[in-house]
């Protein structure tokens, strides 16, 4: 794919130019705005839900919808799908494997703010976090080794755990990352000089 997008020496083709480069923080703000692009009509199960739902997670859900960065993703993933844009917006692999450290943790964190709350789960740094996933990888593998030949028709504990972590790749194609274009990294080369 990458020599349709890239030339030989790992430029991006012109029909790509100009282009404009997204680092992971607008990444993980574009795959958060995922769905939010497309107006939503007032779906009857959704009033619902909202008027049962507690008073405080209606007000903090308000205060979230209200966040000027978030309508500004919103509005730029609009752009990137469904508008015709005199720009191309780029990823890098690196920005992608941000992407995926970032998911992996967030995903994480919530699952263990249900289980033990949210204050214990504040107070682990992220290498206490990469420890837990090293060891739920590590638990998984044993899991899938005991489990070779069996017929099971039921997920494990640690299989949903493990999906609820990892990025869907197609997903993330179709959905998470699209109006996106994904460019290799040919030839990279940074000295120090050239980074100060």
């Amino acid at each position: 794919m990458s020599d349709r997008i890239l030339t030989k020496a790992g430029r991006l083709q012109q029909k790509f130019l100009p282009a404009v480069y997204f680092d992971s923080s607008i990444v993980i703000d574009y795959w958060l705005t995922e769905g939010l692009e497309v107006e939503r009509r007032n779906d009857l199960v959704a009033e619902i839900i909202r008027q049962n739902e507690p008073k405080n997670i209606q007000v903090v859900r308000e205060l979230l919808n209200a966040d000027k960065r978030t309508k500004k993703v919103i509005e730029l993933r609009k752009r990137l799908i469904f508008e015709e844009t005199k720009v191309t917006a780029v990823i890098s692999p690196l920005c992608l494997l941000e992407l995926m450290e970032w998911n992996a943790e967030a995903m994480f964190k919530e699952t263990a703010a249900e289980a033990s709350g949210a204050l214990f789960i504040q107070r682990k740094s992220k290498k206490d976090i990469g420890n837990y996933l090293k060891r739920l990888l590590e638990l998984r593998k044993d899991e899938a080794e005991k489990q070779k030949g069996r017929r099971r028709g039921f997920s494990t504990g640690l299989e949903i755990l493990m999906s609820d972590t990892w990025l869907n790749r197609s997903f993330e194609e179709c959905h998470g990352l699209q109006g996106l274009l994904q460019a290799d990294i040919i030839n990279f080369r940074l000295t120090i000089a050239q980074s100060w």
